[in-house]
């Protein structure tokens, strides 16, 4: 699947401007703050990902660590580095992921990180515990 198919849950610790990016993109987004669910705690974020087959967009390394200890089953988690960085780096990061030939598969994980504009970009499909 390609991203532009894709719905996305954005987590709260990502700026306003990035979620106001996405929808500019026409893509289908839901923003954890503006659901007024801000403070609900990670295993509730990644279920609503889940449940709304939506890919969790965050800056929160955390997810990952859930999904790899407890086997947690989830759509998919783009993980922007570095992390607390103004909504600029986050929206260059995410249209160079927009752009690329990458397939996305069930159950991926992203790391995609930007180094002073150099993008570096990890995938893995299927993640099967």
């Amino acid at each position: 699947m390609q991203l532009r198919d894709c719905k996305f849950l954005i987590d709260e610790n990502l700026p306003s401007d990035f979620t106001l990016y996405l929808r500019n993109q026409k893509l289908d987004v839901k923003d954890i703050k503006e659901e007024n669910l801000f403070g609900i705690n990670d295993v509730e974020v990644l279920k609503l990902s889940r449940d709304e087959n939506r890919i969790l967009v965050t800056q929160d390394k955390d997810f990952g660590k859930i999904v790899y200890t407890s086997q947690y089953s989830f759509t998919g988690i783009i993980y922007l580095k570095p992390g607390h960085i103004s909504g600029k780096i986050h929206t260059d990061t995410f249209e160079h992921l927009l752009n690329s030939d990458l397939i996305f598969k069930s159950s991926f994980i992203v790391v995609a990180e930007n180094n002073n504009g150099d993008i570096k970009i990890r995938l893995r499909n299927e993640l099967k515990f």
